[in-house]
């Protein structure tokens, strides 16, 4: 069984953990912290002295995110991840989801993330007021992802299966439903999901509820993390 570790977050794991469940492929979920980690990172089996790694049958073990995320779906795939020989497809997918992590999300929701949310001291007022003060540019982001999306006339990006860009878009939109005791998103989360659901944005939101469709056991049953 594939073993695939990283912290106890969501984070640069989430993506393969969701394909692995995509494809029905069992896996194990080793989430580790403190001397765990210590022993993972002096273990030598971290390359990169980072996670998450996927450990194979083998022993061999693969590094780096979203390589791992395309391994997986290379290899575990099968019939359940939707994989594309037509380059412009792909080039269309990949630029769209490109442009929502990088041009959106590093620069604009990430800082925020380690600011206020990882930071036990931050003042939750002036969190909030900073996560409502991006809000204000999500229209314009969720428009532009709109009409990427009004020219795909499959189910998902790629096909009616989920494909590698789909499921990196995903794991975006499923986190803003997962529900979490003091939520330090919640702001964010709730202004997010008002916008995405607003009407203006039909196709986007319908991928949102097929995508979340596909893998609700999963998303009711894993640990509600803080990101």
């Amino acid at each position: 069984m594939p073993k695939l570790s990283y912290f106890d977050l969501y984070g640069r794991a989430e993506a393969a953990r969701q394909a692995f469940t995509i494809a029905g492929v069992a896996f194990e979920d080793n989430r580790v912290s403190g001397d765990s980690w210590k022993e993972l990172k002096e273990s030598g089996k971290c390359e990169f002295g980072s996670v998450p790694l996927l450990e194979l049958d083998d022993g061999t073990c693969l590094s780096q995110s979203m390589s791992i995320l395309r391994y997986v779906c290379r290899v575990y795939g099968g019939d359940k991840i939707q994989q594309s020989g037509d380059a412009m497809a792909e080039w269309n997918a990949d630029s769209l989801v490109a442009y929502f992590s990088d041009d959106f999300v590093e620069k604009k929701f990430s800082p925020l993330i380690f600011k206020y949310v990882f930071n036990p001291t931050a003042d939750a007022a002036e969190r909030d007021a900073e996560f409502t003060k991006i809000l204000a540019d999500v229209p314009d982001v969720l428009a532009k992802m709109e009409a990427r999306f009004a020219k795909v006339e499959t189910k998902f990006l790629l096909g009616d299966k989920p494909s590698q860009f789909d499921i990196q878009l995903g794991v975006s939109v499923s986190s803003i439903y997962q529900e979490k005791d003091d939520d330090k998103m919640l702001v964010w989360k709730n202004g997010f999901k008002a916008l995405l659901e607003n009407g203006s944005y039909p196709k986007l939101n319908a991928f949102s509820q097929n995508y979340r469709a596909l893998i609700a056991d999963y998303l009711a049953a894993r640990p509600k993390c803080t990101i």
